[in-house]
């Protein structure tokens, strides 16, 4: 005689049934100590979870694992986005997530506004954002009242561009630092005392002070790039970093922004650019020193809004999907600055958007 036992089919792995236990067993699957996370009820959440399949670094982790809702529902207000999928599109992309038998309800992607006179950022994937190179298997997964919405553009001034989460610094005296992927930009100090950094790509940029350069904002860990000072160009961001502020000198430069890291503001005495910004960043504002012209603002990168300047024709252009600055073509997102053409705050992907080619901004 044979027998046979029937088990039903049974995703074994961790349990979670909080946004604090989910966003931890993220971080390990991460790091390639989970392979199946189960919902065990309902999670409603406040918060934006920890993107998946990403190092410490925002590069692609390589991982493979399933997030299991076990017919439950991810639920949230309207103010949190849903999941973000892959890191930095530039690095070598493999593992593939599975979401299966999961509600995602309520998530809203709202894009970063832009600071005085630059664009706003881009409102793309409410419920879920893939990245470039990303793999996503979808099995059973339904969104309900999902949403994206672009960030508004500023009136006229010098602030930062928008990123696709984080808003641009504004102009005190001086220019303000781009917006990043998940953080704002700095604003510029009063008085002329020193443009706002890029912030990095989780972390705020500072603000202009003390007749310097505000530094670029850390990471996801990465460092941020360096003040400028009395006379010189600020540092290009590293490793998620935002760029430096430039300070005080003809042809003076806001650094760039890294991946997912806002361009710095600039403040300069002749040709004078903010920083562009990386992906998902705004570029820096430009800002004069006694009535100097070609000051420029930065370009946003893909998702971020174009920096601000003094001149209603030399705002940085925004990056796909986000608004140009006061008198630049944006992409068809964000908002743009007031003159500006492009975005005018209209969404994509409510519930979902899969990035592949950015380049379709005009040209």
């Amino acid at each position: 005689y044979f027998f046979f036992l029937l088990f039903p089919s049974i995703l074994w792995g961790v349990d979670v049934g909080d946004p604090g236990n989910l966003e931890t067993e993220i971080i390990n699957a991460n790091a390639g100590n989970e392979t199946v996370i189960n919902f065990s009820n309902t999670i409603s959440y406040a918060q934006n979870f920890r993107p998946l399949n990403v190092d410490e670094k925002f590069e692609n982790a390589g991982r493979s694992f399933t997030i299991n809702g076990n017919n439950y529902s991810l639920t949230t207000g309207g103010s949190f986005r849903g999941f973000f999928v892959g890191g930095n599109p530039a690095s070598i992309s493999t593992g593939k997530i599975t979401i299966r038998d999961l509600t995602i309800e309520g998530a809203t992607a709202r894009a970063g506004n832009g600071g005085n006179g630059a664009g706003g950022g881009a409102g793309l994937g409410g419920g879920l954002f893939v990245n470039k190179g990303a793999t996503v298997l979808l099995n059973n997964v339904t969104f309900t009242n999902c949403s994206a919405q672009g960030g508004n553009g500023g009136s006229a001034g010098r602030g930062g561009g928008g990123g696709m989460f984080g808003n641009g610094g504004n102009r005190g005296g001086s220019a303000g630092g781009g917006g990043s992927l998940f953080a704002n930009g700095g604003s510029g100090a009063s008085g002329n005392a020193g443009p706002g950094g890029g912030a990095g790509i989780n972390t705020a940029g500072q603000n202009g002070s003390g007749g310097a350069a505000g530094n670029g904002g850390n990471n996801f860990v990465g460092s941020g790039g360096g003040a400028g000072n009395s006379s010189g160009d600020g540092n290009d961001g590293i490793e998620g970093g935002g760029g430096g502020g430039g300070r005080l000198q003809a042809g003076a430069t806001g650094g760039t922004g890294s991946f997912g890291g806002g361009g710095g503001g600039a403040f300069g005495d002749g040709m004078t650019t903010g920083g562009p910004g990386g992906f998902g960043s705004g570029g820096g504002g430009g800002e004069q020193d006694l009535g100097s012209s070609n000051i420029f603002g930065g370009k946003g990168g893909f998702g971020g809004g174009g920096g601000g300047s003094p001149s209603i024709t030399d705002g940085g252009d925004g990056g796909f999907g986000a608004g140009g600055a006061r008198g630049r073509t944006g992409g068809f997102g964000g908002g743009t600055g007031s003159g500006g053409t492009g975005g005018r705050r209209r969404s994509y992907g409510g519930s979902h958007f899969y990035y592949r080619k950015w380049d379709f901004r005009p040209k």
